[in-house]
Formats: structure tokens, C-alpha cells, sequence
């Protein structure tokens, strides 16, 4: 009797130990999905992060700057303030992919409390509720920048604006060509005026419209700010008074550019810092350490 006791008590427990193991296991497997699926959740998001604020290396070298007699004649081809043609060396640097989006200028606006303001002449036609705050528009670049703004934004994100020079060899490469893509022009590598709607699109949607290092956007969409004053460079003989320290360049075409002028990455345009305007926008650089 003590025997079978013995017995009956054993099975149970027998029992109970395979059950309790099997729950643990299953719980474990559901831990480890549950986990895996997580992780794959975050690194989609670090992914998709990391592919709006990517930087690309610049490598340190010489590039050709500027423009000359390669490239046609002076006015009809190539602005004057362009002149000389030269080779400038630049020290490795760090230089975003894409122009800055909307939605990644609405974070810092969140963290600093800060406002878009669209176009202070024409308010009603250029509303925020209509151009910046829906969500559809997060993947747009950020215009109607001031270069304080640009200035201020790439503080914030531990960088800061390029030089003049740094964003034509990023543009450009090092071989002296006219547009990202070479020597010929096409309207329908880039959004410039003579291909777009009357505003701009999406960054990286004219996936031609790229540079020898891979950036995106540099002949159109938006003109972008830089960190230098426009200034005549070295040898150029012609000064019909608008050089100042008080205006910054601006470099890159846009969609109210002509793309065959300004679409090229040795054009300079310039405004004084506190001005905005619905093609100005923002790319940044960084110093490698």
C-alpha cells in the first residue's frame, strides 16, 4: 500500500516537473521572438534615422573650382564671378546626403521651441498648416531658411554649414565638370525650373540628380547656405561691386533656377544672412576628428 502510495505520489510529480519545463521553454521561445521582432522594429527605425540625417565622406584632396574658358564664355555659360578656373586642397570632411527635411527640421523646432514661418510676404498663399505641418510633407526639404537658420540647425546637430569650397567638391568631384552627371545638360536629372511644377519634391526623388561622392539634390530642389562670404576668388579681375562680407553663398540650383545655369555646381548665388526665400534650404557638414 505504502508502495503504491510511493508510486502514485511519484507519477504526479513527474508529471508536473515536464509540464512546468515546458511551459518554461515555451515562455523562453516567446521571449526570444518577442525579442528579435523588437530589435528588428528598432533597427528599421535607427535604419530609416540614419538614412535622413546620413553624412558622406569627402576624402582629402585637390578638385577643380570655379570656372574659365573650358566651360564656354563668360555670361552666356558661366557667371563671371566664377572666374578663375582653379584647383583648391581641401582637408577630409563630413557632408550630408540629402538636404534637410521637414521632418527632421520639425524635431529640432519640438526641442527648441522654435517656429517655421513660411513666407513672412505672402503669408496666406504660404500657410504652415498647408506646407510644413501635415505629415506628407516630412520627407520634403526645409526651405524658407534664413542662414541663421541654417546656421542655428546645423549647431544643433554638432555640425555646421560647409564652406563654399567644400560644398562644389562635394558637388562636383574633383574632374572640373558642369553638372553632378557630367558635361551635358538635361532637364529631367533635376528639378530645376525648366522640369519642375512650381515647387519642390520629396528629397532624393531625381535619383540622377546625384554627385561623384553620392550626394542627392545638388543641382536642384532647393539652393542651399553656406558658411563663406561672397567674396571675389583669387585672380579674378572683375568687380562690379557686389562682393561683401555681409552676404553669404549660396550654392546649387533649385526649382525656380534655371538648371542650366545655375544647376551647376561651380554657380554662386548670395544673400544677406537674415533674408528667407521658398528656395533656400539646408545641408550640413561636419570636421572628421
Amino acid at each position: 500500500m505504502g508502495l503504491n502510495q510511493g508510486r502514485q505520489g511519484v507519477v504526479p510529480g513527474r508529471a508536473y516537473f515536464f509540464e512546468t519545463a515546458m511551459k518554461i521553454i515555451l515562455f523562453i521561445r516567446v521571449i526570444i521572438t518577442g525579442g528579435i521582432l523588437l530589435l528588428a522594429c528598432l533597427s528599421a527605425g535607427q535604419t530609416l534615422q540614419a538614412n535622413m540625417d546620413e553624412m558622406v565622406l569627402i576624402p582629402t584632396g585637390r578638385f577643380i573650382m570655379g570656372s574659365g574658358q573650358e566651360d564656354g564664355e563668360a555670361g552666356p555659360d558661366y557667371g563671371v564671378d566664377e572666374e578663375p578656373r582653379h584647383e583648391v586642397y581641401l582637408k577630409a570632411y563630413y557632408i550630408d546626403k540629402y538636404e534637410v527635411t521637414i521632418g527632421e527640421y520639425k524635431k529640432f523646432l519640438v526641442a527648441t521651441g522654435g517656429k517655421w514661418f513660411g513666407d513672412t510676404n505672402f503669408q496666406e498663399e504660404y500657410l504652415p498648416e498647408k506646407l510644413f505641418n501635415p505629415p506628407s510633407w516630412d520627407n520634403y526639404p526645409v526651405n524658407y531658411m534664413s542662414w541663421y537658420d541654417a546656421d542655428t540647425y546645423c549647431r544643433w546637430k554638432g555640425k555646421r554649414l560647409p564652406t563654399e569650397a567644400e560644398w562644389e567638391k562635394a558637388a562636383r568631384g574633383t574632374d572640373g565638370r558642369k553638372w553632378p552627371w557630367g558635361n551635358k545638360f538635361d532637364r529631367q536629372k533635376a528639378l530645376v525650373e525648366e522640369s519642375s511644377e512650381g515647387w519642390t519634391a520629396p528629397v532624393g526623388s531625381h535619383p540622377e540628380d546625384k554627385s561623384p561622392y553620392g550626394l542627392y539634390d545638388v543641382a536642384g530642389n532647393l539652393s542651399e547656405w553656406t558658411s563663406s562670404f561672397y567674396l571675389p576668388y583669387p585672380g579674378n579681375k572683375i568687380n562690379d561691386g557686389r562682393y561683401s562680407e555681409n552676404a553669404y553663398v549660396l550654392k546649387g540650383g533649385s526649382f525656380l533656377y534655371f538648371g542650366k545655369m545655375y544647376g551647376r555646381p561651380a554657380a554662386r548665388s548670395f544673400a544677406y544672412p537674415a533674408y528667407n526665400h521658398r528656395m533656400f534650404g539646408i545641408r550640413c557638414a561636419k570636421d572628421v576628428h
